[in-house]
C-alpha cells in the first residue's frame, strides 16, 4: 500500500477498503464515552479520527510532537486538521488484558514500562490522565517493551513545581512498589483487576519484583 502524505487524500481514496468488514475496527471507550475511532489499515498504519472532542485531538498531536523521539511513542506520517484525523504506524501485539488472555502471565516489563512512560512524560512536563492508562499500552512479547497508543488526555504542566512535584510522588510511587509496600500495591492490584488479571499472577509480580530489587 503506497503511503499518501496528504492524510485527507490518503482517507479518500482508501475509503471504501477501511470501510470494509475485513478491516478491523477498535473504538477507543473511556468515562466519557466514544472520543475517538482507529482504523486497522491493512497491518500497517493506524488512522485515529478523535471525532467528537478538538481539545482531545490538540493534546494527542501536541503529545506525539513531543514524545516523537521516545520508543513508546508511535511514529506519526500525517495529520490532517479539518477532519482530526493522525495517521500513524500500526503497533503490532496486544493490549494488557489480551495479553493476559493469550500467555495467562503480566508482562515482564509492565512495571519498568507503566512507570518508566509515566516518569519520561511528567519530565518533560506532560501527564495523562487517562484512568485507563495500562489499556493504552501495547506489548509485542514477553521480552519487547510497551508502546503507548493513546496520548488525548494528556495534560501540559506549565510550572516547573507541579512537575517538579509530580515527578517527586510518581517516582516516590514505584519505589514503595519496588519494596514491596502493601497500601501501593493494594492500589495497583484494584487497577490490574480491570484487566482481568488474576490475584495469582499479581502476586508473582509483587514476589518478583521484591526479590530484584532487594538483591540490587
Amino acid at each position: 500500500m503506497d503511503f499518501y502524505p496528504d492524510l485527507t487524500d490518503f482517507v479518500l481514496k482508501n475509503i471504501n477498503d477501511i470501510n470494509r468488514s475485513e478491516i478491523n475496527i477498535e473504538r477507543i471507550i473511556d468515562s466519557d464515552g466514544n472520543r475517538s475511532e482507529v482504523f486497522n489499515v491493512y497491518n500497517k498504519y493506524f488512522i485515529k479520527k478523535v471525532a467528537f472532542h478538538k481539545k482531545d485531538f490538540k493534546a494527542e498531536i501536541e503529545a506525539l510532537e513531543v514524545l516523537k523521539d521516545f520508543p513508546f511513542a508511535p511514529k506519526v506520517f500525517g495529520i490532517d486538521q479539518n477532519i482530526k484525523c493522525i495517521l500513524m504506524e500500526y503497533l503490532q501485539g496486544y493490549k494488557l488484558i489480551d495479553y493476559f488472555e493469550k500467555y495467562n502471565e503480566i508482562p515482564n516489563n509492565l512495571l519498568q514500562d507503566y512507570y518508566g512512560i509515566k516518569i519520561e512524560m511528567i519530565k518533560l512536563g506532560y501527564e495523562d490522565n487517562d484512568p485507563k492508562f495500562l489499556g493504552s499500552l501495547i506489548w509485542k512479547d514477553h521480552n519487547t517493551s510497551a508502546k503507548k497508543f493513546d496520548y488525548g488526555l494528556c495534560n501540559k504542566w506549565t510550572q516547573p513545581t507541579t512537575v517538579s512535584k509530580r515527578f517527586k510522588e510518581i517516582t516516590e510511587e514505584y519505589d514503595k512498589l519496588k519494596k514491596g509496600d502493601t497500601c501501593e500495591w493494594d492500589k495497583l492490584r484494584k487497577t490490574l483487576h480491570k484487566y482481568c488479571i488474576s490475584d495469582e499472577a499479581i502476586d508473582k509480580l509483587i514476589a518478583k519484583t521484591v526479590a530484584m530489587h532487594t538483591n540490587r
